[in-house]
């Protein structure tokens, strides 16, 4: 039989969240899913700045014309 329980972790030992209904001195084998953790939040060392709005454009024929 199979039976999903949650548990929290002091230190070296697992504390139930829910009672199992197991007879005192049983071994049995636990599984536990280890939960993926936290990737740390990168921060930037500089501050962002708006370079405002852009001015004017360029089309295909001003970028590689001269490559044709």
């Amino acid at each position: 039989m199979t039976k999903i329980v949650h548990a929290v972790r002091h230190g070296q030992n697992l504390e139930l969240l829910e009672p199992l209904d197991l007879p005192e001195g049983l071994r049995v084998a636990i599984t536990v899913e280890i939960p993926p953790a936290p990737r740390p939040q990168a921060h930037s060392v500089f501050p962002v700045r708006s370079l405002g709005p852009m001015k004017g454009s360029l089309d295909r024929e001003e970028i590689y014309g001269d490559l044709v």
